[in-house]
């Protein structure tokens, strides 16, 4: 029962810290760009699902997977990085 217990707090404490750094993301631009950006949830999802690809694709240990999830965050900056750039300024 205990473990059942720490692993929904865990569950908890995982996705309210992910729906957090949305937020934070949107709330900074609005606070700094003066603009209504919501395509952050896109990239976000891109990023979500290019770390799911290489950890699926790939028979990988946990070191690795660290890596493919930090990957699929550099992927995701790029892209946003690339939309800024081109439609935003």
């Amino acid at each position: 029962m205990a473990l059942h217990t720490f692993l929904q707090i865990v569950d908890g404490l995982s996705q309210g810290s992910a729906l957090f750094l949305v937020a934070l993301g949107l709330s900074l631009t609005l606070g700094v760009m003066r603009l209504v950006n919501i395509s952050n949830g896109a990239f976000y999802m891109l990023g979500a699902y290019v770390s799911t690809l290489a950890v699926s694709q790939l028979n990988i240990s946990v070191w690795q997977m660290v890596l493919a999830i930090s990957f699929g965050g550099v992927v995701a900056g790029m892209v946003g990085a690339a939309v800024e750039a081109a439609f935003i300024q």
